[in-house]
């Protein structure tokens, strides 16, 4: 349903950090801290509890670090990080007697708060990012589109030598033309393996059009001779992104010169000409439901027009009806990513009460014991309700619901409009 890696950029900037003119505080980094926000909202500037003096009173103290002070008569070299006041790291070998405030060619200024702050606004992107998951699926708002589909059910005659694909040194398995929609999660959770002999650490690779290298490698194995057997892997994920070309296609599948023994077995009750014409009942059912999202062709290229490892001439694709011993096992579910990154600024004010929220456990947890930590303990106990629960994620949870945006119902096949609350906004 979302992807974090996808959103945590896209939510890191919605609101930002900023230095202020209170000298008592430590500046931040401004390679890390300098951009401005994309809403003008500043953490800091929008909440009390999150001023810059507050969280420098809960986060570790630069002197509590593990760091030799600063002495001179004393040489350093590359790396060599110090105490003095700030904490500070040698650019240079051979480094005698230098200030480390008064050489910036010598000495680089860390920035350990700005480290933690990084840290702790990481974390409230996360936070929020699970809690808007959790809210959508006990109000059932997920939808899964597509779920364990096999490509076709049953297998070829086992005893007829006649499916046996013998060896001949192609790459060969199956081309994927997924539908070009941002607002989908396509991916492989299984692969099927059909083979005479038992295969161990067999390569499946997966290319894309667009790339020369393969996308990923996944290392399969069977343990029974000429049995079908399905196994569990990581997901590989099929889908549309800026990242490949527009209109590519997607290929998985092996190099035979890899394989133990005589072959594969082709499952010789399956037409992979559509309509599905072979199929029975159930498979025209798992037929009919993977093509809303990928059209699948067999194809091979011969020996000789490959370079193992890297992505073939596509006009050299010989295609068929062999399946070549493998299947594959598609599962698809709309996903937030899209619709979070692109309307990623009505989520500020959520965002702000998420930090609010992290700081007080923190503030909570804190080893400091200067007076300000103590007083932030205090205040941040006041936001526990007698419930135990926290008032902050209850206003989390209130600004997560009032953008509401509805995916219980969604068609083609996840959303021609996605409607909220506040506004509404078209899907691409």
């Amino acid at each position: 349903m979302i992807d974090f890696n996808t959103i945590t950029p896209c939510l890191f900037n919605v609101l930002g950090w900023k230095n202020t003119l209170d000298t008592c505080e430590k500046p931040l980094d401004p390679n890390v801290f300098g951009f401005t926000s994309d809403t003008g909202m500043y953490y800091n500037l929008n909440s009390e509890l999150l001023s810059l003096e507050n969280l420098q009173a809960i986060a570790p103290e630069s002197k509590l670090f593990d760091y030799d002070l600063y002495t001179t008569g004393v040489t350093y070299s590359i790396g060599d990080i110090v105490r003095f006041d700030d904490l500070y790291k040698s650019k240079t070998n051979l480094n005698l007697d230098n200030d480390p405030t008064l050489n910036p060619a010598e000495w680089e200024l860390l920035y350990p708060f700005s480290d933690w702050l990084l840290n702790f606004t990481n974390t409230t992107v996360l936070r929020f990012a699970q809690s808007i998951v959790n809210i959508k699926k006990n109000d059932k708002q997920s939808k899964s589109l597509l779920t364990d589909t096999p490509i076709y059910n049953g297998t070829g005659a086992l005893q007829n030598i006649n499916n046996y694909v013998p060896n001949q040194n192609k790459f060969v398995g199956f081309e994927l033309s997924t539908i070009q929609n941002r607002d989908v999660n396509l991916s492989i959770k299984k692969i099927g393996l059909h083979f005479v002999d038992i295969q161990t650490n067999l390569k499946v690779y997966v290319y894309h059009s667009s790339q020369l290298e393969p996308l990923q490698t996944v290392t399969v194995s069977t343990n029974t001779v000429k049995s079908f057997v399905w196994v569990d892997i990581t997901d590989i994920e099929l889908n549309y992104t800026d990242t490949y070309a527009s209109g590519g296609c997607f290929y998985i599948g092996y190099y035979q010169e890899d394989i133990t023994g005589i072959g594969a077995i082709n499952n010789d009750r399956f037409n992979f000409n559509a309509p599905c014409l072979s199929c029975n009942r159930t498979g025209r059912k798992y037929w009919d439901n993977f093509n809303k999202f990928v059209t699948v062709n067999s194809f091979s290229v011969a020996d000789g027009n490959f370079t193992k490892g890297e992505l073939w001439d596509e006009d050299d694709n010989q295609y068929g009806n062999n399946t070549y011993g493998l299947n594959v096992s598609f599962s698809a579910e709309c996903t937030l990513n899209n619709f979070i990154c692109e309307n990623s600024q009505m989520f500020a004010k959520g965002l702000l009460r998420q930090a609010e929220l992290l700081f007080c456990e923190y503030a909570i947890n804190t080893s400091r014991t200067n007076e300000l930590a103590e007083r932030l303990v205090n205040i941040a106990g006041i936001n526990l309700d007698s419930d135990g629960l926290l008032d902050l994620q209850k206003q989390v949870d209130e600004e997560i619901t009032a953008s509401n945006f509805d995916l219980s119902d969604l068609n083609s096949p996840c959303a021609t409009q996605q409607r909220t609350k506040r506004s509404m906004f078209r899907s691409i």
